[in-house]
């Protein structure tokens, strides 16, 4: 289903005005008790290796604290991501992929459900492949406005946790939904 996803993103990018396009994995969801690790949905993204894309979050604290120790423009190599069960996906193999950004994790929130409160991501980066951008956390938490990396005028595919969230702040958004820890049951 993530490739019927990003078909229908590629398609709300191509109409007027057409900023850029959020697409919520909630089955994903760590607000929900799912693990935040879900590499179906990157998998994806990664094999179509669109421009200006932008992937966040997924949490890995092995990836995220190695790319805190190679530091900016360095390379991490590894397993990313499926490494909590089987469901949310098989972990991706990352070769040398740049780190762009590095971030300690703490933000605030800007989103109607929480505005002003403080969340900590733990160490944070934001990895390049190709055209994709990848924001890996230490810890599943809420939202990927971190390492620098939020659209704006750029088109992106973004995947994200708090579905309400996201739909009160963003148009157009669009929801995916595959068997997981936080399914929906609609």
């Amino acid at each position: 289903m993530p490739d019927v996803a990003v078909e229908r993103a590629l398609a709300a990018l191509e109409k007027p005005g057409a900023g850029y396009v959020v697409i919520v994995e909630i089955s994903d969801n760590p607000g929900a008790g799912a693990p935040g690790t879900g590499t179906h949905l990157l998998r994806e993204i990664l094999r179509r290796d669109l421009p200006k894309t932008i992937f966040g979050f997924i949490s890995d604290p092995e990836i995220a604290l190695l790319a805190h120790e190679v530091g900016v423009g360095g390379v991490v190599s590894g397993l990313l991501g499926g490494k909590t069960d089987k469901i949310h996906g098989a972990p991706i193999e990352l070769h040398n992929a740049r780190v762009c950004a590095l971030s300690d994790g703490n933000a605030t929130y800007v989103s109607p459900m929480m505005e002003g409160l403080p969340v900590c991501y733990g160490k944070t980066a934001r990895l390049c492949i190709g055209n994709v951008d990848i924001i890996v956390t230490e810890y599943a938490s809420g939202e990927g406005r971190l390492a620098g990396a939020w659209p704006g005028s750029e088109a992106a595919l973004l995947r994200s946790s708090l579905r309400a969230k996201l739909a009160a702040q963003h148009e157009p958004y669009d929801v995916i939904d595959r068997a997981g820890a936080a399914a929906s049951l609609e």
